[in-house]
Order: C-alpha cells, then structure tokens, then sequence
C-alpha cells in the first residue's frame, strides 16, 4: 500500500521507519509493555493516562459522524467519549482506537484523521487489545474454529468478530473470514433499483489462503452455509463451497447468523463464516 497522508508520513520520519504499519505495531505494543498483562482484558484505562487521557466516558454519539468513539481535547490532555448505546466490548475497542489517535495528534493536534490514519488506528487497537504475543501464546495448539475464538475473545474482552479477525492475521493455518449482510451494488443504489441479495461486506484471510482474490461485494447464494445460516438466523457446520460465483472450491464452514441494532435498525441481521481449507 502507498501512504500519502503528510501526518502519517510525519510520523514516520520523526520515528526512523519507513512502514506504517510496523511504526504503529511497535508504538502500541511499546505502550502495552508499559503494563504488561497476562490474564483479562487490557488495562486500557492505565494505558490512556499514559498518553494523557483523562477520561474515557460512554456518550451519545450523532450517527452521521460514522465513529464509535472521539478524542477531544481538554485541558493539555484528551477525554475520550465511546457510544454508549454499542456493547462493552466494542466501547473496549473503540477506547484503544481513540489512544492510537493521540500518536497522530503530536504530529498535528488539530488533525482530521483521514483515511489512512483510521486503518493504523485500527492496526494499533488490535495490537493493544489484543497483543500478539500473548494472543498467539493463547492460540497455540488450539483447532482455529468458532469455539476457540470464543473463548479467546471472553479472554481478551473484544467482540468476537474482533478476534476473530485477529485469529486470522496471527494465524499460520489456511483460512478466511467472511461477514455478509444484505446490500445492493453500487450501480444499483445509485439508480435505487433492485433489491438487496446477501452480499459479503468484509473478509480478512490468513496469510496462507489459497485464493488470491477480493471477496468485496460477491453475492452469496441462498442455498450455500453461509446463505442457509443468515436465512434461518442459526449456525451451521458443514464442507461444501462458499456460495459464490466466483469461487467454487470446498472448505470447512462455520457459519452462524445473528441481528443486532445498527442505528435506526433494530434488527440489523448479518452471517460470520468461518472457511478452513479441507
């Protein structure tokens, strides 16, 4: 990936490292090492002191900004306000989020965070929450299924799509993410026809996936596991195909569907699927 934003770049310079992404692995798990953690969720409010954060308090949050948390100034320091109406485990991300922000902010204080600033921040709220060393330690000999991740994510005190996609960065295994919800193309939300399909809105693969693809917006048929699971609403096992049109391998697939609230929808319904190489 090229990176252009000037802060980030700033950033950079100012830390001898010419790769972002290693810049703010290092700088969080420098931060998490502050107060090192073996059992539990990390100890974000410790943590924010550290980097001068006051406070970090549930609010309400305008929908229209589009985040879950905000770092606002106060007193030579920053208060952190999350959306209160999100559960505890994504307010815990969403705090980590805002801590990696404060980096960003000597560069420039009155920053906007642009695009490439919120992937870092997102890099850096993963690492804190759940740092990868102690997380692989916490994987190692353990079958990557749903089951696991359960169980790593009531560890770590993030959601379970949190850690899920964390399994699948650490992991050395062959396998993928999937998150799929109802949607329409592009085209067609521009034209406003056409009906939504399951369609996948998110994928995360390991590093030794055997496809070498974007999964962004494929539609996902009704009659696959992962269709049949957002269908029902229900989780599901089984060996078969992804379900979409571009990929016609079998894997191993969990799938499991489920609703929450999303804004002004109260039942927002969406499918997490899980797909190992047989």
């Amino acid at each position: 990936m090229d990176w252009h934003d000037p802060v980030v770049l700033e950033l950079c310079e100012r830390n001898g490292e010419t790769d972002p992404t290693i810049l703010i692995s290092r700088l969080c798990r420098e931060l998490a090492d502050e107060v090192p953690t073996n059992h539990g969720p990390t100890p974000l409010d410790v943590l924010g002191s550290i980097r001068l954060i006051r406070e970090c308090v549930p609010g309400h949050i305008p929908l229209g900004t589009g985040c879950s948390g905000l770092l606002l100034p106060d007193n030579g320091g920053y208060r952190v306000i999350v959306n209160a109406e999100e559960p505890p485990e994504r307010r815990h991300y969403s705090f980590a989020h805002e801590i990696v922000h404060t980096f960003f902010r000597e560069i420039d204080p009155n920053g906007r965070p642009g695009a490439e600033e919120e992937k870092l921040c997102d890099i850096g709220a993963a690492e804190l929450t759940m740092p990868a060393a102690r997380f692989s330690h916490r994987m190692q000999d353990e079958l990557l299924c749903f089951s696991t991740i359960e169980g790593i994510n009531q560890e770590f005190g993030t959601s379970f799509e949190a850690a899920a996609r964390r399994s699948l960065v650490l992991t050395d295994e062959p396998a993928c993410l999937f998150v799929a919800s109802p949607a329409r193309t592009k085209k067609q939300e521009q034209s406003d026809r056409g009906e939504a399909v399951l369609r996948i809105v998110s994928w995360t693969a390991s590093s030794t996936w055997p496809e070498d693809q974007s999964y962004k917006n494929h539609a996902v048929r009704d009659d696959s596991i992962i269709g049949q699971s957002f269908t029902h609403q229900d989780e599901r096992t089984g060996r078969g195909a992804l379900g979409t049109s571009f990929s016609s391998d079998e894997y191993e697939i969990e799938a499991r569907g489920y609703a929450y609230a999303r804004g002004l929808v109260a039942d927002h319904r969406q499918v997490v699927a899980l797909a190992r190489a047989c």
